[in-house]
């Protein structure tokens, strides 16, 4: 019994990966090659993908396209968190009522305020959240919380990837070091239209922000493997230096600093932290 069971989460793990590996090559595909795959297509195939897959493996491919979500319809998530529902044995109070109290005052806004928006957007902002406290609340044992972070951390880097590597084709990689990046690839609203991946500065340097957070809770807590916490390292600490966000600077930095300390308990360390940390806020204008 214990090698049939083992040998059955090897190949749910197995399909995961062919998953993961299949969506990211339609993405890269519409990026790169064939633009006229439209973003039903590509929502269509992500939900055939949810539905074969197993729920915890399920689990861990929502958070895989989490951050790829900036090149995805963002309904996207309506269609995932419909599918999460149908799959999960267990749901608590949490992972319904507050979500969809925002959802409801979200749509009492649009009909009560006179302001631009539309049906769309904010269908698309209410999954994003329904989707959000789902996860976070989650209190299934069968979900690899390491499995998680690891996978939401590849999504956030192979997002940043791929729009470092459009913006090198569009601008030359020479100007990705002096701050053309900033300006992102298309406005939001162009973004929202077409579903093709942009992100400005910010989205940047806040990807590697929580990619940098997820490896040290990672390696932290759930003993990462040490040559993948360190390639995705250096690999998010470059999308942030790129941001050229002096925000991304600061906080990455009070990350680390935090990091230390709860590793090491020590009345030096954390007046060296705090003395690091406070010349950082007095050298960078903000």
């Amino acid at each position: 019994m214990p090698n049939s069971i083992d040998y059955r989460h090897n190949t749910d793990d197995r399909n995961l990966l062919i998953s993961i590996i299949l969506f990211l090559g339609i993405l890269l595909a519409r990026e790169f090659v064939v633009s006229f795959i439209s973003g039903p297509l590509v929502v269509g195939f992500m939900a055939v993908l949810m539905l074969i897959l197993p729920y915890k493996q399920c689990i861990s491919f929502v958070f895989f396209i989490l951050p790829l979500t900036c090149g995805i319809p963002g309904y996207s998530m309506l269609a995932t968190y419909i599918i999460l529902i149908l799959k999960s044995k267990i749901i608590n109070g949490w992972q319904l009522i507050p979500p969809l109290c925002i959802v409801l005052l979200e749509f009492w806004h649009l009909s009560g305020y006179e302001f631009e928006s539309s049906l769309v957007a904010v269908l698309s902002f209410s999954s994003f959240i329904l989707v959000f406290y789902f996860l976070v609340f989650n209190k299934d044992n069968r979900v690899s919380k390491l499995d998680c972070i690891k996978l939401y951390t590849i999504g956030a880097i192979l997002a940043s990837v791929i729009v470092i590597l459009k913006m090198g084709t569009l601008y030359g990689f020479e100007e990705l070091f002096l701050g053309t990046l900033r300006s992102g690839i298309r406005s939001n609203a162009e973004q929202q239209l077409v579903g093709q991946f942009d992100l400005n500065a910010n989205s940047m340097a806040f990807y590697s922000i929580t990619a940098l957070s997820c490896l040290m809770v990672g390696r932290r807590t759930y003993s990462m493997n040490r040559a993948v916490y360190l390639l995705s390292m250096v690999l998010s600490i470059v999308v942030g230096i790129i941001s050229f966000s002096r925000t991304w600077i600061l906080v990455s930095v009070l990350a680390f600093i935090l990091y230390i300390i709860s590793k090491h308990n020590k009345i030096q360390t954390i007046l060296f932290s705090i003395l690091i940390m406070g010349g950082l806020l007095y050298a960078i204008p903000m």
